[in-house]
């Protein structure tokens, strides 16, 4: 998946169903080395269901939301003002886990590294959504291998 219309502007995205925990996203980034201004898309997850990524408004809909924009370093991020952090390098050979847990916790994986817990709340109905930059299908900026699993990922293997 990638942008392929609409202007370098955060205008474009896609969004899915509504799920409750346990529920994980995964799927493949690939990005260049250093800041190549291509490789702009944020992977989020919000309890307030909208179409906000296909009108641009994901950043500001999203409780936390992942951007892997290139492999020395990741932006976490909220649009709802929650504590967030930003992270060092990841391994572009390992699949990216965005995971709402049934205790509550929000866990971003990369491969088997835990790049951040946060502590969210139990019962959420929640959906996954994303918003790309730069229209443009290279490599850089494409989301591959996108599965969604009613199962949590622990960092070797699914469970519950």
């Amino acid at each position: 998946v990638y942008k392929n219309s609409g202007g370098n502007a955060w205008d474009t995205g896609f969004y899915t169903p509504t799920f409750t925990a346990p529920i994980t996203l995964e799927f493949n980034k690939t990005a260049a080395t250093n800041d190549d201004g291509q490789s702009y898309v944020q992977i989020g997850i919000t309890d307030t269901p909208t179409v906000a990524a296909a009108s641009g408004n994901m950043i500001s809909n999203t409780d936390y939301y992942f951007s892997p924009y290139y492999t020395s370093a990741y932006h976490m991020a909220s649009g709802k003002g929650t504590s967030t952090s930003h992270g060092t390098a990841w391994d572009i050979s390992k699949k990216h886990y965005i995971v709402y847990k049934t205790n509550g916790n929000i866990e971003f994986w990369n491969g088997n590294d835990l790049k951040k817990t946060f502590v969210w709340g139990t019962g959420k109905s929640v959906n996954f959504q994303t918003s790309w930059h730069v229209n443009n299908s290279t490599i850089n900026n494409q989301l591959t291998n996108i599965r969604m699993r009613r199962r949590e990922w622990d960092g070797t293997k699914y469970i519950n």
